[in-house]
């Protein structure tokens, strides 16, 4: 079974792109924030 080892990376990856979107996006709110106040 060759394509859960596949699926488990494809998941992995999907993992990291959510945290690193989420971090993005909590970075430009402060930013935004910073420069409204």
């Amino acid at each position: 079974m060759d394509s859960g080892r596949h699926v488990s990376m494809f998941e992995s990856m999907k993992k990291i792109f959510l945290v690193s979107a989420l971090i993005l996006f909590l970075f430009v709110a402060c930013k935004k924030r910073k420069s409204w106040f």
